[in-house]
């Protein structure tokens, strides 16, 4: 999914490039993205059994989930990047998700749908991408509102329609939390904000948020719309020490929560002491600009076993390597 503008065939990497939501399967490389727009000339109660052709949007998205989690028997993966990610950099980032993450033995995940908002490609511009997340969230809060109609229009039962939600998990990273967070309040604005279980599990990967955001009203209510939620976070995070800076608050991905009373369903991972400071697994500018102690849940294997754990939807306090560290908390230990 991205709402980025196309030239000549292929999604720009300007930050300023915002567009009407579109869809396509990311292309191998030196190919042109084959891009699907909003429109379709179906109905949700008929786009199960309707003709491909007539097929477009969010539609088109859903039945190609429907039908490919059917064939593989594996679960989706929804993945939102953070600041500064480029559409270029995304297909990088697609590759280690593949290898991390469907490729491994025993998988549970078996696709991919990697949401490309419209960052910009530079440091510099961090104030731009914090306000783009707000444009982002509002496309994935219509994101939602599709897949609920989806769920109640396309299927015979609610045990059906059910059954194909709880194989849709998603993952932010860094700044995608923001993005995230502005899906939630918009989806419980609306006239008749009526809940449903978009999502089974729901990873927080480094989030750039207050590490209040829980406190407040609207996002424990993320708790309506996922099975159970993973919190992932760093006490090292440099990224994010930063952008305390910047923001004059702590971040949720560094300090982890206010220990104040939680919604049962959320649950907090401290990684602090498995992710190094610096680790070369890649091309030393992959680690310059997209540093471990940040970015270990694509890149530290400790973690990388964790989230799988998740995936496969193991109870929190049975997932190896885990210590409880209070209510609702545990420790990652090597």
């Amino acid at each position: 999914m991205t709402d980025r503008a196309i030239n000549d065939g292929h999604l720009s990497n300007e930050g300023s490039a915002f567009g009407p939501m579109r869809f396509g399967v990311m292309p191998k490389p030196g190919e042109v993205t084959a891009l699907w727009g909003q429109d379709f000339n179906c109905s949700y109660k008929t786009c199960l059994s309707a003709p491909r052709r007539e097929l477009g949007g969010f539609a088109r998205l859903f039945r190609e989930l429907y039908e490919e989690t059917s064939e593989s028997g594996k679960e989706v993966l929804f993945f939102i990047h953070g600041y500064k990610h480029t559409y270029d950099q995304l297909k990088k980032t697609v590759e280690v998700l593949d290898r991390q993450y469907v490729s491994k033995p025993d998988s549970n995940i078996g696709h991919i749908v990697a949401f490309s908002w419209a960052t910009s490609a530079k440091t510099i511009h961090y104030d731009f991408d914090f306000l783009a997340a707000d444009t982002a969230g509002k496309d994935l809060c219509a994101f939602l509102l599709e897949l609920k109609d989806f769920l109640q229009e396309a299927f015979e039962s609610e045990e059906d329609a059910q059954a194909f939600a709880s194989k849709l998990n998603l993952v932010t990273i860094s700044m995608g939390s923001r993005v995230l967070e502005k899906a939630v309040e918009c989806f419980f604005s609306q006239e008749e904000p009526l809940p449903f279980q978009a999502f089974n599990e729901v990873i927080l990967a480094a989030p750039d948020l207050d590490f209040t955001v829980f406190d407040g009203v609207m996002m424990p209510r993320i708790a309506e719309l996922a099975r159970r939620t993973h919190c992932h976070f760093n006490n090292v995070d440099a990224i994010l020490f930063i952008s305390q800076l910047k923001n004059r608050k702590k971040r949720l991905g560094q300090s982890g929560p206010t220990r104040k009373v939680i919604h049962p369903s959320i649950i907090f991972v401290d990684t602090t002491k498995v992710v190094p400071f610096a680790a070369f697994e890649f091309e030393l500018s992959f680690e310059l600009n997209y540093p471990v102690t940040h970015n270990y849940f694509l890149r530290q294997q400790t973690v990388v076993a964790d989230a799988n754990f998740i995936f496969r939807h193991e109870e929190a306090h049975a997932i190896p390597g885990r210590h409880s560290s209070g209510e609702q908390v545990y420790k990652l230990l090597k």
